[in-house]
């Protein structure tokens, strides 16, 4: 084969791989930064920078095209144990609650619209927003449901899912520890 042609192929073999991968991977501390711009907050004032970054490392791994499904742990709990009893090998599809989209994992089930679920919206927003690059509607997202818990406080139902946003693994970071090698 000649050198050109291994070349042009190595170029268009590079050139799809970036093009396909639509993902963005931010860090810790840039995070943390465009958190302080977005929502007016610094560290050590307050410790939701911390659980917030934290909640984002261990869901999306800093990844801005993730998406993970929530499904219903009771019933597949009762599936298992009806499959114990019976010593069956049953194969059982599980329910999907909902999906979890983007850097920040926002459910559309309450942040945003897909196409198995359209209400509330609180963001009004497609969910596929949330896939891109751009985290500009992410972060605005982000900025409208604190507002909303901490300030307005919507429905009983609506808390209590968006507080589901948090890792329980999370609770007790806080700013001072969680970024230490970070520009202050």
């Amino acid at each position: 084969m000649h050198p050109e042609v291994n070349m042009l192929a190595a170029v268009v073999v590079l050139f799809m791989a970036s093009g396909m991968s639509d993902a963005l991977n931010v860090t810790k501390c840039s995070l943390k930064q465009q958190l302080e711009t977005s929502l007016g907050l610094t560290a050590n004032t307050t410790n939701l920078l911390s659980k917030i970054v934290c909640h984002v490392s261990l869901t999306s791994n800093f990844s801005t095209s993730a998406i993970n499904e929530v499904y219903d742990t009771k019933e597949a709990h009762n599936v298992q144990i009806i499959q114990e009893r019976r010593k069956l090998k049953v194969e059982h599809k599980k329910t999907v609650l909902w999906t979890m989209y983007g850097l920040f994992q926002l459910s559309d089930h309450v942040v945003c619209a897909s196409a198995h679920s359209h209400k509330p919206n609180l963001c009004k927003l497609s969910c596929q927003n949330l896939l891109n690059d751009d985290l500009t509607d992410d972060l605005a997202c982000i900025k409208l449901l604190i507002t909303k818990v901490f300030h307005h406080h919507e429905t009983v139902a609506d808390i209590q899912e968006l507080l589901l946003f948090f890792d329980p693994r999370c609770a007790s970071v806080t700013d001072a520890t969680y970024f230490p090698g970070c520009p202050q």
